[in-house]
């Protein structure tokens, strides 16, 4: 992911643009709406299923296994904090050379599945929010064996890497707590959301 920041009045979420080199030049950055041909409205139409189908497409072959465990793991990021906007326009493919192409318009150089970015925790908010994208036609949140079949059928996983990427997010996430607390007590204004995503964060993938 870009690097990011976060105010000390925490009003402000600050992230440095990935479609940018460090001397400024423009990287090339398509999203997975557009490169599924749908429209901004259309951001929800779609499967997590496609999504994996836009990589294979698009990401160069040398880099898809990677971008298929990288999207794996954010799949279980958005079911773990219940981020229910993740939609297609928040993942996407960066490359480096805006005028290389091959027939079709797909970009001739190395593509890759562009940096994550824009994960909320949503249910805090919306009590009852659901999945922004459907999975196995449902966009209510999945139990992990359903994330382990995405993994698995989709994503071309094998059990032992989607255990060792279950286990990297769970005790990622379990180390944001003392993090979560911390801006709790700092804006009295966030506890009540901050406790939600704790709870969350504790639960696990155990009652999904």
């Amino acid at each position: 992911m870009p690097d990011f920041y976060l105010s000390d009045n925490g009003k402000l979420f600050l992230t440095k643009r990935f479609d940018l080199t460090n001397d400024g030049c423009s990287v090339g950055f398509e999203d997975f709406c557009v490169l599924q041909a749908k429209g901004t409205k259309e951001k929800y139409d779609a499967s997590l299923e496609s999504c994996t189908n836009t990589i294979r497409q698009f990401v160069s072959p040398q880099f898809q296994s990677q971008a298929l465990a990288d999207f794996f793991k954010l799949t279980l990021i958005n079911v773990l904090i219940r981020n229910g906007d993740a939609h297609l326009k928040n993942s996407g493919v960066i490359y480096s050379d805006l005028f290389g192409y091959k027939i079709g318009g797909i970009p001739s150089v190395d593509r890759k599945l562009a940096p994550i970015f824009d994960i909320v925790s949503t249910v805090p908010y919306i009590k009852n929010d659901t999945m922004a994208l459907s999975l196995t036609g449902s966009k209510r949140w999945p139990k992990l064996n359903i994330l382990k079949a995405f993994g698995k059928n989709h994503c071309h996983l094998k059990e032992s890497k989607m255990n060792e990427i279950v286990n990297q997010v769970t005790n990622a996430a379990q180390e944001t707590i003392p993090l979560i607390e911390g801006l709790s007590e700092k804006h009295l204004d966030f506890k009540s959301i901050g406790d939600e995503i704790s709870r969350l964060i504790i639960r696990g993938f155990s009652a999904n």
